[in-house]
């Protein structure tokens, strides 16, 4: 699906995430930015067990899986995302546990489900891949509670962090800005000096160069009758 300028402001301004057409141009930088880590990502699926996504608050995690989710669906394999809801996740995992195929398990912020380790300790983790997320700042117990729970060996993690932008990356981005108008009062300066703009406010990660943009439209005021 095409991409509209409103679709994009919904998504740097406000968050909002249109599944259908992530999922229509999850090949390319047209919606959200294809980041240069999914390559490896996708890669490292094929012979790693949990695949652990890290990043500041802000920085991409929960787009970040769901570009990841695109990627597994559109080939076909076995994809199960955890909801938030608690309620039903013992009979879910008995449901898991009956298929006979290689399960792809994403859960964002797992440092969000304490109580749901001891069901998930119980798969038989034979067929499944995890991919899950967390925050950089709570990170190591994560991930140690993690993998003691599911006797998992950290030869079996592949670690990926997010607070970063790469220069392939930074040329994306000015395109996409670009493309939909959203340089806001920056709109007649040069492409150098946008450029630097990118670099400057990305230096560690998405969360603030979001915010120098929101800043530049002069969003503000509509954020905060929103709100």
């Amino acid at each position: 699906e095409s991409i509209k300028n409103e679709d994009l402001s919904d998504l740097f301004f406000f968050g909002k995430i249109n599944d259908d057409k992530l999922y229509s141009n999850y090949q390319n930088s047209n919606y959200i930015i294809n980041r240069t880590v999914s390559k490896d990502v996708i890669n490292a699926l094929e012979t790693y067990k949990v695949i652990f996504v890290q990043s500041k608050l802000g920085n991409g995690k929960s787009i970040f899986l769901k570009h990841i989710e695109c990627y597994l669906k559109n080939n076909k394999k076995r994809v199960f995302t955890y909801n938030g809801n608690s309620h039903n996740i013992s009979d879910d995992i008995s449901i898991l546990e009956q298929i006979d195929d290689i399960i792809y398990l994403i859960i964002d912020d797992y440092y969000s489900i304490p109580r749901q380790l001891k069901y998930l300790s119980k798969l038989n983790l034979k067929n499944i891949k995890f991919i899950i997320s967390g925050r950089t700042d709570v990170t190591v117990n994560t991930y140690n509670t993690f993998l003691s729970k599911t006797t998992i060996a950290e030869d079996e993690v592949y670690n990926v962090n997010l607070d970063f932008i790469s220069s392939e990356e930074l040329e994306d981005i000015y395109n996409l800005v670009s493309n939909h108008n959203l340089w806001g009062t920056r709109a007649a300066d040069s492409k150098t000096s946008k450029i630097r703009f990118i670099k400057k406010n990305s230096e560690l990660g998405y969360a603030s160069l979001i915010l120098e943009l929101v800043k530049s439209n002069n969003i503000l005021e509509k954020i905060d009758s929103i709100y």
